[in-house]
């Protein structure tokens, strides 16, 4: 039996959740589940610096989302 729609939504959200929170990014297509995958990411990060880039056009292209880290004293990028 298929998942429900509902399942491949909240799938979809906690891998872009994990996707986001390793790399910071994630392209999401725009198809007929991405609104609703687009609502549940934002609820999840409602107190982050998450962004999100509107494809332009009414049809196709991609979501870009981007979520800034806060810097962390054991980061060995950041000089300090």
């Amino acid at each position: 039996m298929a998942p429900s729609r509902q399942m491949r939504i909240q799938h979809k959200v906690h891998e872009i959740d994990a996707a986001l929170r390793l790399n910071g990014e994630y392209h999401l297509y725009r198809d007929e589940d991405s609104f609703a995958v687009l609502e549940g990411v934002r609820r999840m990060h409602q107190l982050s610096q998450l962004t999100v880039i509107e494809p332009p056009g009414r049809f196709g292209g991609e979501y870009v989302l981007r979520l800034v880290r806060e810097p962390t004293g054991d980061d060995p990028q950041i000089e300090q």
